[in-house]
């Protein structure tokens, strides 16, 4: 794929930034944070580990799309010309997780499991906790403290 084709050439949605209509984004801009993608407070307060309860292109499409369940104006994109300023942003990797199942056909941690996990002998290694050994389970951004299980808050 070219890193720097503008997304609405493959995204099935259109992706506009209301803040700036006239600027598209690239897969470059999402993979170094220049887009002009934001972590909105949705993404924030719904944010929890375990298992997603919608696939990555609803999810995206309600985020990032006018009328959609998690779409807003201010929250969602920021207001500078992509590529201009650097923030880390979630959203984007999602969005490029997205790309891949688009280009190859196939779930993005079914992609992983065969292109990734599986050419590196990771067999206990999933994106799902339905798919998980449960006993073997590492929890991202969660730790024990006084004998109760904390987690950062956002938002």
């Amino acid at each position: 794929m070219d890193l720097d084709v503008d997304l609405n050439t493959v995204l099935p949605f259109e992706l506009q930034n209301p803040k700036r209509p006239g600027d598209g984004i690239t897969a470059r801009q999402l993979l170094t944070h220049t887009s002009y993608l934001r972590d909105g407070l949705f993404y924030a307060e719904h944010y929890a580990c375990g298992d997603p309860r919608f696939s990555l292109a609803i999810w995206l499409k309600e985020y990032l799309t006018p009328g959609g369940a998690f779409y807003n104006a201010q929250q969602n994109f920021q207001d500078w010309e992509p590529g201009s300023r650097f923030q880390y942003t979630n959203i984007s990797f999602g969005l490029l997780a997205y790309i891949v199942e688009l280009k190859s056909g196939i779930r993005f941690p079914e992609y992983c499991r065969r292109n990734i996990f599986a050419r590196l002998n990771m067999d206990s290694t999933s994106w799902m906790l339905a798919d998980s050994g449960l006993s073997r389970h590492v929890v991202p951004y969660t730790w024990v403290e006084n004998s109760t299980a904390r987690g950062p808050t956002w938002g």
